[in-house]
């Protein structure tokens, strides 16, 4: 009775998530659909683990062909959603199949051996990879097997990497474009990314342990599960309050430029400075916390790259980071002359988004705690 708690709780939470991820229209978006389908695989890989571990194995053989699809599709979904979320505003089959191309190749390979192989020796081949047999189909299914576990480890390492850059990468876009970036941040997505990868250690050292090992070791099923419970269960709470993130322009570098002086001669460099700062010291702009780099360059009537790059090469800081600066400066004025008021109303009157995104900006420029650092103005009168 325990075993099956223990099996049914994966089963349980993909499911949870696969229904609430995939089938709520009010709350749907590109990228928590596919988390949803991301679920789905998983929840047949779960599910074929209870089958396995509960002796049906008649149901457990047909369903294996499925299983091995299955584990093949999650992480290239998954790299499919991080790119929704971060890069790509829908999913299109032509842009994407590609991902999920060398999974099903495989899975229709392992199901002809699967079709044609005498279904005796199939089903001791299923229970026992490692089963020593002269049956052409069953060596043909041993060979497909051991490719499809290659294919897999090398899915794990190539998502993980391929999902680190493109977070990376939106992170620093966001940053050149936004003023606030509390609705970009990219702290849930890393976080999630983390999840996934133990979840993927943790399946790929039970790959090695093998399937065999768990029949009769209850407290190997209970870690097990309970680590994949666990896991599931925040990916899935993770996407599911992780909606979107902010579409960046692809124009924008997500890099500080090395514009040279041939790229921005003297007149227009000296033009667009003075500029900048007159938006910025005259107008105050920074006040209002959802400004964005194109709302700059629409009051100073220019592109938005010509800013960035101005930005970047002459004051060598991003967008954000640039905003914040005279934020500070304005927080600073604030807590000389109007004391220890409340940390809304300081985030309010700076234009910060929100009391979290003043305390990060604070601790940013300074690498002080933000109450260490207020103690200090309020003390000294400056900084």
């Amino acid at each position: 009775m325990l075993k099956t708690i223990l099996l049914l709780s994966p089963v349980y939470v993909t499911l949870f998530w696969s229904v609430i991820l995939s089938l709520f229209p009010e709350e749907k978006t590109a990228p928590r659909a596919f988390l949803g389908k991301f679920m789905i695989a998983a929840f047949v890989v779960y599910v074929s683990h209870l089958l396995f571990f509960s002796s049906l194995s008649d149901i457990y053989c047909r369903l294996d062909p499925f299983y091995q699809l299955a584990s093949l599709m999650v992480y290239p979904l998954f790299y499919i959603y991080i790119r929704l979320l971060t890069t790509d505003k829908h999913f299109s089959f032509r842009k994407h199949y590609h991902f999920l191309i060398l999974p099903i190749v495989l899975f229709l390979f392992y199901l002809i051996g699967a079709f044609f192989a005498p279904a005796d020796e199939y089903k001791k081949y299923v229970f026992n990879r490692s089963i020593v047999s002269d049956d052409t189909w069953i060596k043909y299914l041993k060979i497909v097997f051991f490719l499809m576990r290659v294919v897999f480890v090398l899915q794990v390492i190539v998502t993980i990497s391929l999902n680190y850059q493109l977070i990376k990468k939106y992170g620093s876009k966001a940053a050149q474009y936004y003023s606030e970036i509390q609705d970009t941040s990219v702290a849930p997505i890393r976080l999630l990314n983390l999840f996934v990868v133990i979840t993927a250690v943790s399946s790929i050292v039970l790959a090695v342990i093998g399937r065999d090992y768990f029949k009769h070791e209850l407290v190997g099923i209970a870690i097990a599960s309970a680590v994949f419970t666990s896991m599931l269960f925040i990916i899935g709470l993770i996407g599911y309050k992780q909606i979107s993130l902010n579409p960046v322009p692809e124009t924008l570098s997500p890099k500080i430029e090395s514009t040279n002086e041939k790229e921005l001669n003297v007149r227009p460099r000296e033009e667009i400075i003075e500029k900048i700062k007159d938006v910025f010291e005259r107008d105050q702009c920074y006040l209002n916390s959802q400004i964005t780099i194109q709302d700059v360059a629409n009051k100073i009537g220019t592109n938005r790259t010509y800013i960035s790059s101005a930005i970047n090469y002459y004051f060598q800081t991003n967008f954000c980071t640039f905003v914040n600066q005279y934020r500070i400066e304005k927080l600073i004025h604030v807590l000389q002359n109007e004391g220890d008021i409340s940390m809304q109303h300081m985030a309010d009157l700076c234009g910060f988004g929100s009391v979290d995104s003043m305390k990060r900006a604070v601790f940013a420029r300074t690498n002080i705690p933000f109450n260490k650092w207020k103690e200090q103005i309020l003390k000294s009168g400056c900084f």
